[in-house]
């Protein structure tokens, strides 16, 4: 698995290469990282400076094999996050003001 303890991150490039390479995302709850990861549906949140709970996280991930697979997979499609994904959305936007 991998494992972003930050405490705030812009955008995680660290954190959407792991979940492209498709392994289980454990990541703190913080500004940035959440809007990434969506708890139980493509990786699990912990709380921010919370090492129990991040342990609580790894027990959790590392005890549930089949979901931790359905959620790194689902994790994989980090296509959203592309540089030219985000030009259309924001030419888009643009056209849209107009």
């Amino acid at each position: 698995c991998f494992v972003m303890p930050s405490y705030y991150e812009g955008l995680a490039m660290m954190q959407l290469e792991a979940m492209a390479m498709g392994v289980p995302i454990l990541s703190a709850n913080a500004p940035g990282l959440n809007e990434i990861v969506v708890n139980e549906e493509n990786g699990l949140l912990f709380k921010v400076k919370d090492a129990p709970d991040l342990a609580r996280t790894i027990i959790l991930v590392t005890s549930n094999y089949k979901a931790s697979q359905r959620m790194a997979e689902k994790a994989q499609d980090v296509s959203r996050f592309c540089l030219d994904v985000y030009l259309d959305n924001l030419n888009s936007m643009y056209e849209n003001l107009t």
